[in-house]
């Protein structure tokens, strides 16, 4: 069972790594892929504590998230696919060694969940944005799709939780 989703998993990022592969596409996914970056999540949580109330608990759904996320990766210790995979196109980013899960998804979907219960008029785009980063991560071939969705998870379940019971 394992096995096959591995596959199915490989398959699918060959899939989404080449069929999209396009001169815009090449440009805007290695700048996109880092609203999911440590740098941006810093810089929007000063933003966010600076001008919207209430805003505390994106930085704390963010930490919780991240720790979540390095625990699991580091207990996985999943080689990332550029590694496995011969011929996948691929941009020279800072990443770490290990790709389960991934950690930009699971801070864009962090902080796109915190900004729904911050600022909900703007729901749509939020997750707009943080699905464009889950994206990404497939296009620039660091991480499988199961990769994205526990990231997915992670950040959306952590926050969601927080701001409910918080």
């Amino acid at each position: 069972m394992i096995e096959k989703l591995f596959q199915q998993d490989q398959l699918i990022l060959i899939k989404v790594n080449k069929s999209f592969r396009c001169g815009f596409f090449n440009f805007l996914m290695p700048k996109l892929t880092y609203l999911g970056s440590v740098q941006f999540c810093i810089l929007l949580s000063i933003f966010a504590i600076i001008n919207i109330d209430s805003s505390q608990n994106l930085l704390i759904s963010l930490l919780c998230s991240a720790i979540i996320c390095h625990i699991v990766k580091i207990s996985v210790c999943r080689v990332r696919p550029f590694l496995v995979i011969k011929d996948l196109y691929t941009n020279k980013i800072g990443i770490d060694r290990y790709s389960f899960p991934s950690g930009h998804t699971t801070a864009a979907f962090s902080i796109a969940t915190s900004f729904c219960f911050l600022l909900p008029h703007f729901s749509v785009l939020y997750i707009f944005l943080a699905v464009i980063v889950g994206f990404s991560r497939l296009y620039l071939g660091v991480h499988y799709i199961t990769d994205v969705f526990i990231g997915m998870l992670i950040g959306t379940v952590i926050t969601f939780l927080l701001n409910v019971y918080m």
